[in-house]
């Protein structure tokens, strides 16, 4: 048997926001997964499957332009 992805698994990824960034490339520079690139003047995340949700992008962006979305599941017993 093959185990296969739950099927209401998401990935989420750090959330950019194109008018606040202002393509410094420090997010890219401090990105220890090389997960982001500044591409036509914005910083995108060009390697899903490598970011590891850190906080080094959002806490060191001077623009505020990169926030980590998240949310918190209270299971029932």
């Amino acid at each position: 048997m093959i185990a296969q992805p739950h099927a209401s698994a998401v990935t989420v990824l750090p959330e950019i926001d194109r008018n606040r960034c202002n393509s410094c490339g420090i997010c890219v520079a401090l990105c220890p997964t090389h997960a982001v690139a500044v591409r036509d003047g914005c910083a995108v995340i060009v390697d899903a499957d490598a970011c590891n949700f850190c906080p080094l992008c959002e806490t060191y962006c001077p623009q505020g332009a990169i926030g980590r979305p998240f949310t918190i599941t209270f299971c029932t017993a």
